[in-house]
């Protein structure tokens, strides 16, 4: 599954074009967020299993990008994104096992 644009819109529910830029920025920036927390040798994110996973927490963290946008604000906001985390967590032991050549293709 590939990171799309129209896909994102449609998980946060939004209609209309005004906030593509932004939107692509959040998805590439979240991706870059989880290729630097694991690794970025796009023959992992190619496995099956590993790619799905890797596509929720794109669109997990990028949601909370533009959830969360900054604003001026007396509160701070600082959401932990538990979802996105977890799943980080499972890519990092993945990613451990692809590279000791332990994980294949339908692992």
């Amino acid at each position: 599954m590939a990171i799309e644009l129209e896909e994102f819109k449609n998980l946060m529910r939004v209609d209309g074009n005004d906030d593509d830029t932004l939107m692509q920025m959040y998805l590439d920036t979240a991706k870059g967020y989880i290729y630097n927390a694991i690794g970025a040798e796009d023959g992992f994110y190619s496995l099956e299993t590993v790619d799905k996973i890797f596509t929720t927490a794109v669109y997990a963290l990028a949601g909370s990008y533009y959830t969360y946008r900054i604003s001026i604000s007396d509160t701070t906001i600082a959401p932990v994104d538990a979802t996105m985390n977890s799943i980080i967590g499972q890519l990092r032991g993945r990613y451990d096992l692809w590279k000791e050549g332990g994980l294949d293709e339908k692992d």
